[in-house]
């Protein structure tokens, strides 16, 4: 069994709500609750970020449709069947930065009333596709009872800058647009 600090089990609660893994409302884990943040996180829950994010993300995806057959351009060929018959296996691994663990970190450490004091920047250049993915889910997760907002989502680059966070929720970032 592995133990970890009440910071880290919040920030662990924050990923599966964000992975759709845990319940929704009225147990729904509280982003922005303003924990105090430690000087690092333990290797058990490091090790249970990396779990989390290994199998819920594939799986989240596959609920999303990833099991549908359906019919791709592959390499100027045209391929029919699952995602994971379709694509070649080692492109199908997604991979996650230290932008995602400096995220996870910091939603579960900002206090909501004060969101705009404390900095979040991700280094756009160093984000990958699975870090996107998580940065997707939680938007959406956190979209249901404008936490996104109190968060201040709308206003960091990491969202006004995802294309499927503008293509799905395209009024949120309209002010952002105006603003440019």
């Amino acid at each position: 069994m592995r133990v970890v600090s009440r910071f880290e089990a919040a920030l662990l609660g924050l990923l599966h709500f964000f992975l759709r893994r845990v319940p929704t409302a009225p147990q729904r884990p509280a982003a922005g609750s303003g924990l105090r943040t430690p000087d690092c996180l333990s290797r058990p829950a490091v090790a249970l970020v990396q779990d989390a994010l290994a199998k819920g993300t594939p799986l989240l995806l596959a609920h999303a449709g990833g099991w549908r057959r359906e019919r791709h351009l592959r390499s100027e060929n045209v391929v029919e069947g699952r995602l994971w018959e379709r694509t070649p296996p080692s492109a199908l691994g997604l991979t996650f930065s230290c932008e995602t663990l400096r995220f996870l970190v910091w939603v579960t450490a900002v206090d909501r009333k004060k969101a705009t004091e404390r900095a979040w920047n991700s280094d756009l250049a160093k984000l990958t596709v699975g870090d996107q993915a998580l940065f997707y889910f939680a938007y959406a997760a956190l979209r249901g009872d404008n936490a996104h907002r109190d968060l201040d989502f709308r206003s960091r680059p990491a969202f006004v800058r995802h294309g499927l966070c503008r293509l799905v929720f395209p009024d949120d970032f309209a002010a952002a647009d105006a603003a440019e």
